[in-house]
Parts: structure tokens; C-alpha cells; sequence
């Protein structure tokens, strides 16, 4: 395909984002990280509808567990005709664990003998073969995050008011020269207005939002990780956008456990995906809802021109990966 930036600004609406929950289980938090229909312009293709599941849900699949829960997930995927895909969290499950064949074998299993749904094994081949081509891009997406992370703890931690905060992490950002991934750059300065407004947000994600955020403990580097995957699973949503062995588009949703995808799912959303030869890319917008949009947007517009100039070439845009990286491990190694 030629290279096409489509917007997702057909059938806008305000955000709606499912909480699955029963007095027994753990919630579930259903939504799209689109802002609306994509805008094909005419364009004769197939367009399916994408359930990505969080390594949270997949777990608790395999280990039977919160199926009430689950049972009501997999009835709003039925009713929507949407195909459910592990693939995203079975590579997060290579990262972390080595093969995950055997992962999606009692992922599999579960399905069928729990809930009734069985997969042809021709689907389950092709799916094996997708886990080990896509665990090579989650692997660098999750490491570009993890880097990424920390650049927005260096900004959260900082003891300046949220205002300058915003301003001199875009600042940051522009004069070393680093990469401004609109879902990093937007994500962070929302915890930054988070930090500042608590009274704004619910308590349990204001909680849940400062452990992660937090730099102290043996485990720091886990959680570092942890949050890295949950910024890689976003980007996901993008990234399947388009396939090209199958020339299918896939408009998807995501089902987690974690409070702080529906916090990005709700105050961010996909404004338009280019497509090209290189891949699928996504630029993230500000919800119409959002509690921090306004206010980061005014902030940061005056550095618009600065961003928009910036080469895109390969060579710079390798570079700012190694400047990136590079001032990660000395970001880290203070710590």
C-alpha cells in the first residue's frame, strides 16, 4: 500500500469505555483506542473488529479464574463480531517466560472447555507463526518504553509546579534531541497533571499511578517493565491496524485488568494512523472528555513548530533512539 494517513474522525463519539465487574472477580476495563471510525474515503476493504487482551486477562484464562468476568467479555466480543487475539500478551509472555506455545495451548484449552469457543487449527498455526514474527517488535517497543519511562519519572518527580513541568519536558525532549512519541509525550504530562490535581482522578488510580511512577525498591526495574508493556500494548492497537499478508484493516479494542489503560483510553485516543512501507504509525490526540487535554495543549503549543520541523528521515530518527537511550542508562544509573 502506498503510504496514507487515515484519520479516525468518521462517526466520532464520546468515549465509551466498559467496566466488567461482579462482586466475586476482578474488574475488566473495555475500550477503544480510537477516536472514531477510521475514514477510508471510499476505500473497498475488509474492516474487522480487534479484541486485544492484556497478559492480565490471558492469565486468568489460563488459570480459570474471574470467569464471570470473562463470560461477559467474551459475550460483548460475540455480540460485536469481534476476533479475539492473545498474540500481544503471549509475546509479552515470550519476553518474560520463553516460549509461549505452551501458554496458548492452556489459552486455548481454556476457551474450549470453559466457555465453548474452539479455533481451527489452521487459525491456530497461522497464530503461532504470528507470535514469533510480532515477539521481535514488542520486544524493542517494550524496551523503547522502558527508556522512555524514565525520561517521564526524571519530569514527575520533579519539585516544579505542573505547568513548567510540561513545558520543560517537551523542552527536554526538543534539545537533546530524543524521540516525542505523541502516546509517551501525552501519557506523561497527563500523570504530571495527575500528580498536581489528585482530587480530579479516582483514589485507587491515583494510587496505582504513583507506584508506578515511584523509583524506589529492588523492584524498580520490574515495574519499570511492567509499565513498558502497558504502553507497548497501546501501541499495539496501531500497529495491527493494517495487515498487510491479508490486506484487512482491524479497528481494535482492549480488555485489562490495570486501571491506568482505561485512564490512557479515556483521556487519549488515536487520531489518525499513516500507513506505509515501513509499518503502521499512530499520533495520538486528546479525547474532547479529557480531564488534562486543555490544559497540556495550551502548554505545549508553542513548541508545535519546533516538533513539526524536526527531520523524520531514518538516520535521525535512528539517532534520537541511541540519544534516547543513552541518556536513559544515566537517568537509571542515578537513581
Amino acid at each position: 500500500m502506498k503510504s496514507t494517513i487515515f484519520e479516525t474522525n468518521l462517526l466520532p463519539h464520546k468515549h465509551l469505555l466498559l467496566k466488567i465487574s461482579d462482586d466475586e472477580g476482578e474488574n475488566i476495563y473495555l475500550g477503544s483506542p480510537f477516536y472514531g471510525a477510521p475514514n477510508f474515503s471510499g476505500n473497498k476493504t475488509k474492516v474487522n473488529t480487534l479484541l486485544i487482551l492484556d497478559l492480565n486477562i490471558l492469565s486468568d484464562l489460563r488459570n480459570k479464574k474471574n470467569q464471570k468476568n470473562i463470560r461477559r467479555l467474551l459475550a460483548w466480543a460475540a455480540e460485536h463480531n469481534a476476533e479475539i487475539t492473545p498474540l500481544v500478551a503471549l509475546s509479552e509472555q515470550q519476553r518474560t517466560h520463553g516460549s509461549p506455545r505452551y501458554a496458548y495451548d492452556e489459552y486455548l484449552d481454556a476457551l474450549k472447555t470453559e466457555y465453548g469457543w474452539s479455533i481451527s487449527k489452521k487459525e491456530i498455526e497461522k497464530n503461532y507463526l504470528a507470535i514469533e514474527k510480532i515477539s521481535p517488535n514488542i520486544e524493542v517497543n517494550t524496551a523503547l518504553w522502558r527508556d522512555y519511562l524514565l525520561l517521564i519519572k526524571k519530569f514527575y518527580h520533579s519539585k516544579v509546579g505542573f505547568k513548567r513541568k510540561v513545558d520543560e519536558f517537551i523542552g527536554y525532549l526538543l534539545n537533546n534531541d530524543l524521540p516525542i512519541f505523541t502516546l509517551g509525550l501525552y501519557a506523561g504530562c497527563s500523570y504530571f497533571h495527575m500528580k498536581a490535581n489528585p482530587s480530579l482522578y479516582d483514589e485507587g488510580l491515583v494510587s496505582k499511578v504513583q507506584s508506578d511512577m515511584d523509583i524506589h525498591g529492588k523492584d524498580h526495574e520490574k515495574r519499570l517493565m511492567n509499565v513498558a508493556s502497558d504502553m507497548a500494548l497501546i501501541q499495539s492497537s496501531a500497529e495491527l491496524f493494517y495487515v498487510r499478508q491479508t490486506q484487512e484493516f482491524n479497528v481494535a479494542f482492549i480488555a485489562s485488568k490495570d486501571v491506568t489503560i482505561p485512564h490512557i483510553l479515556t483521556e487519549l485516543c488515536w487520531a489518525e494512523v499513516l500507513v506505509n512501507s515501513a509499518g503502521n504509525f499512530g499520533r495520538m490526540g486528546f479525547r474532547p472528555e479529557s480531564k488534562s487535554g486543555k490544559e497540556i495543549f495550551k502548554i505545549l503549543s508553542p513548541h508545535l513548530e519546533s516538533i513539526n520541523i524536526r527531520s523524520q528521515d531514518d538516520n535521525s530518527v535512528a539517532a534520537r533512539k541511541i540519544n534516547l537511550k543513552a541518556i536513559a542508562n544515566e537517568i537509571f544509573s542515578q537513581l
